[in-house]
């Protein structure tokens, strides 16, 4: 439904899309099946991204992955010559300076990070990459009740995503 809605009111021909916390691949795999041109790219820790690549490389074996194992390869990166690329978080800020990227997106991970890492993703796409579009959807201030989990408080966001000036709220 997400992938959808994006589709109807953003033209994703062709775009180069970046997903924050991609998990098993299933958001990426809806919107390349949405979209057969789009250039997809993961941001997520190594461990999940090796589900995600096993997925995504199941669904679409003739499709061209790239894993980025370096900050030089990071650094390197042409978006537009892959179609799933999968970068491990510690390298998200190696992206080359003000990279074109049509969409950044994040979907129920961003209010389980600490804020310290939000504010660090918020940077990359405000202030490093140059982004068209931003799609958020998170929930964010849970307590302990709420999840019934018992972590220390600076571990959950405790905000919601600090925009700046620039974005015009679309949906």
């Amino acid at each position: 439904i997400i992938s959808l809605r994006l589709n109807n009111n953003i033209n994703l021909s062709n775009a180069k899309i970046i997903e924050i916390g991609g998990g098993l691949g299933a958001f990426a795999r809806c919107n390349k099946l949405v979209n057969k041109t789009n250039h997809y790219a993961i941001i997520d820790l190594p461990e999940t991204l090796y589900f995600s690549y096993v997925f995504l490389k199941a669904s679409f074996p003739e499709e061209k992955f790239l894993y980025v194992e370096n900050e030089k390869q990071c650094q390197d990166l042409e978006l537009e010559k892959y179609d799933f690329v999968f970068i491990p978080a510690r390298l998200a800020q190696c992206l080359p300076k003000d990279m074109k990227v049509d969409l950044v997106c994040n979907t129920h991970s961003l209010g389980e990070m600490r804020q310290q890492t939000v504010a660090h993703y918020m940077q990359l796409i405000q202030k490093h990459l140059n982004v068209t579009f931003f799609y958020s959807l998170n929930r964010y201030l849970q307590t302990n009740e709420d999840i019934n989990i018992h972590m220390p408080e600076d571990y959950l966001a405790s905000c919601s995503l600090v925009l700046d000036q620039f974005w015009k709220i679309k949906l």
